[in-house]
């Protein structure tokens, strides 16, 4: 039987948090250590369920609107607590590598707005791409600030080969947090599905979910797809092998596909690789 995850008194996971995000959020290197993702600003009851949108092993997808909003995508997780994997592995709980990976990305997109974010360009080993995760941090920000005043000063030449400076974020379709919903509350669908899928405790009446920006189905962004794939490479953003549903005007949809340096436990450096947009969707161009 699989224990408990850690939780807090009400028994909400260790990664959630109840709090609507309210700027300024904190962007310490702790945050990105021990992400944790806020609850997101909708309410469960002013959701219109517009249709499905797919399903995997981690869970049913489905378009909706909240209140006059949308339209968003809505990831609802098969399991509420972790489950053991096939062969005995120990447990698995995609809904907690989810939703640190994209508190992880949300962090980073906020830092990006206050102001341009230093990085190496090409990192080529994790530890690199660990370091300009931390560049994205306050203490990142800090020192590059200060590096940058002892250049000017002239007191210290520091050679910046290699480094570029990332003033926008690429177009990643935006985490809005998550949310939780009674299983009587769920559409059909959702129940059929899950059948399909490894054995669930029906007994638990709540399933969580994460709310992101709808993407519809559409031609592939070349130059859009690209500058993802760069950034998940250099943020040590390992991927899982592709997968066109996982994809739509080539923005990344399924965030369960990523692999962060940051938790050496699902991070996996044989998926940590620089990848061609053209070559992922098979648009090489044709001789001439």
């Amino acid at each position: 039987m699989t224990p408990p995850p850690p939780s807090r008194p009400d028994q909400r996971p260790l990664f959630l948090s109840e709090d609507i995000p309210k700027a300024p959020l904190s962007h310490c290197w702790q945050s990105f250590k021990h992400p944790v993702l806020h609850r997101c600003r909708f309410e469960p009851e002013t959701i219109t369920w517009r249709a499905m949108a797919g399903y995997g092993s981690e869970g049913c997808v489905f378009k909706v609107r909240f209140g006059s909003e949308g339209p968003f995508a809505v990831k609802i997780f098969w399991h509420s607590v972790p489950h053991p994997t096939p062969g005995g592995k120990g447990p698995s709980w995609p809904l907690q590598d989810e939703c640190k990976t994209v508190a992880v990305l949300e962090t980073m997109r906020r830092a990006v707005a206050d102001e341009p974010i230093t990085i190496r360009h090409d990192p080529s080993t994790p530890a690199e791409a660990l370091r300009n995760v931390w560049a994205f941090s306050a203490e990142g920000r800090a020192y590059q600030k200060n590096k940058e005043r002892k250049k000017r000063e002239g007191n210290k030449r520091e050679a910046s080969e290699g480094e570029m400076s990332m003033s926008s974020f690429p177009d990643i379709p935006k985490c809005h947090g998550w949310i939780k919903f009674k299983l009587g509350e769920i559409p059909w669908p959702y129940q059929t599905y899950q059948r399909c899928t490894d054995p669930v405790d029906l007994a638990i009446q709540e399933r969580y979910a994460i709310v992101y920006d709808y993407v519809p189905s559409g031609e592939v962004d070349v130059e859009t797809a690209q500058a993802q794939l760069d950034f998940f490479y250099r943020t040590g953003f390992a991927q899982m092998p592709y997968r066109e549903s996982n994809w739509r005007q080539g923005r990344l949809v399924d965030f369960g596909d990523l692999l962060t340096v940051l938790d050496s436990s699902i991070f996996s450096q044989r998926c940590w690789r620089k990848v061609d947009a053209a070559d992922l969707f098979g648009l090489a161009c044709a001789p001439p």
